[in-house]
């Protein structure tokens, strides 16, 4: 069967294809020297540290001290903390305007659209609110669609046939 596969590849003019045999080598490869490597992923993690070795006397770090009390700025000097902020330099006022200038206003139209949802909403919750709150016009439309829909009996048809129960 195979046999007769390359017989027809051939009289195609079809060959196998060189890319993915090149691709598979070079993976191999790979492979084969990252097992080689004793680091992990290919990373050497001993050259990772801060700069101050742990229980060095330079070491900055005070291991009795929880996280929260420490403060970066203890290890900058007075010039990188002014190149690192540059607006918290700068007078109140100042840093107040350059807020103010960097800040992205609203245009118009967003401003007008937001006010009228604003007032319809408002509107619409003091309608209810006011409606709910105001018991006459609360009691005596429950009662009147009550009746409509003929869940509960008028006072007066109530006692009359209270009356022939108890009576009669």
């Amino acid at each position: 069967m195979r046999a007769a596969i390359r017989a027809r590849a051939q009289d195609l003019g079809v060959e196998k294809s060189k890319v993915s045999q090149q691709y598979i080598e070079e993976a191999a490869k790979r492979a084969a020297q990252s097992q080689g490597d004793s680091r992990p992923g290919g990373l050497d993690l001993s050259q990772i540290s801060s700069g101050n070795e742990p229980g060095s006397k330079t070491d900055k770090w005070d291991d009795s001290l929880p996280t929260m009390l420490y403060d970066p700025a203890d290890e900058l000097t007075e010039e990188e903390q002014a190149q690192a902020d540059v607006v918290g330099e700068l007078p109140i006022f100042e840093q107040a305007m350059t807020e103010i200038k960097a800040s992205k206003w609203p245009d118009l139209p967003t401003v007008i659209r937001e006010v009228a949802v604003m007032f319809v909403v408002v509107a619409f919750t003091a309608t209810v609110s006011a409606r709910i709150l105001y018991k006459p016009w609360n009691d005596s439309s429950t009662r009147r669609y009550s009746r409509t829909v003929g869940r509960f009996r008028s006072p007066r048809r109530f006692h009359q046939q209270h009356e022939r129960r108890r009576f009669g």
